[in-house]
């Protein structure tokens, strides 16, 4: 028996249980130790998986520029072992990393290179997931209709693969696009049937999900009940880590403190989220940078606006 590899992968196993506990630091740590024992043993075929997993904590943590460089590593090794059905995993991930810093083209080329080796290896689950984050490139290359077109047969695909989980994911995605459109009933509508499937499931899609319902709500006028939509969001956010979703809190709280008339407390939340996203490197073409854009406008206000 191989000592040090069967520590590796005890490591290896640890790191991935910390990751679906959030625990995101503590899995990091238990993929580096992994790492040093796979390259001391040289147990190249081991690595390529960990560091690909390693991508996903890094990139949990808003350790965006790390998370990358992880992910081309794992592709290069996937690619020179024609490890095709990792290929299409790792360019998920990779494509939604990139979309997330706005480089639209390198995540569309991603995005539907890895669409494509999903449906030849027969894995329409996977196939429609990733088409549900291609809408979401396309939606910020400005194709509205293009995006929702995808979008709906995301979700489609997704129920018909016995995934209303993962089809919720996509009708919330959709839901926000209703929001951010000004069509508030169909978006209220869809986080209604979203979030209770995502409740304990997904975390950082529900809370994604339960902020926009908040806002939905008070534009409504049910602000109360919005804004306790919004504190519950941020709330799951604060236990989790999560650097993403805490600007997205700011930011929905700048929209909704601006629909109140409270210009000076609204900027700040608005540059706090900007600042988080200055440090994801999520430039003006990412979703992120898009809706701190749409935010701006509202928020304008002198300092000696109403707080």
């Amino acid at each position: 028996m191989n000592i040090p590899n069967s520590r590796a992968h005890t490591l290896a196993n640890q790191g991935i249980q910390a990751a679906s506990q959030g625990d995101l630091k503590q899995a990091v740590k238990h993929y580096n130790a992994a790492l040093k024992l796979f390259e001391k043993a040289g147990a190249t075929a081991d690595i390529a998986p960990v560091i690909g997993n390693r991508a996903a904590a890094r990139a949990g943590l808003g350790q965006v520029l790390e998370a990358l460089e992880d992910y081309r590593q794992a592709m290069a090794y996937h690619r020179s072992i024609h490890d095709r059905a990792r290929m299409a995993s790792t360019l998920t991930n990779f494509g939604q990393l990139t979309l997330s810093i706005g480089a639209l083209t390198a995540a569309t080329r991603h995005l539907d290179e890895a669409i494509a080796l999903h449906s030849e290896l027969g894995s329409d689950l996977y196939a429609a997931f990733t088409l549900a984050i291609r809408a979401n490139a396309t939606r910020a290359g400005g194709d509205l209709e293009g995006a929702a077109a995808q979008l709906s047969q995301a979700e489609a695909a997704l129920k018909l693969c016995g995934e209303p989980v993962l089809g919720a994911v996509a009708r919330g995605a959709r839901a926000m696009a209703d929001l951010e459109d000004g069509r508030v009933g169909e978006a209220l509508s869809g986080f209604e049937e979203a979030l209770p499937l995502l409740e304990g499931r997904f975390e950082e899609p529900h809370a994604h999900y339960l902020m926009g319902y908040g806002e939905a709500l008070a534009r409504m006028g049910d602000e109360r009940t919005g804004i306790a939509m919004v504190q519950a969001a941020e709330q799951q956010v604060r236990s989790r880590d999560w650097p993403l979703g805490k600007a997205l809190a700011h930011n929905t709280r700048a929209r909704m403190l601006a629909r109140a008339g409270r210009h000076g407390a609204a900027r700040e939340s608005w540059l706090r989220a900007k600042g988080v996203a200055t440090a994801l490197s999520a430039g003006p073409a990412s979703p992120l940078g898009q809706d701190l854009l749409r935010t701006e406008a509202s928020v304008a206000g002198s300092a000696t606006d109403p707080r």
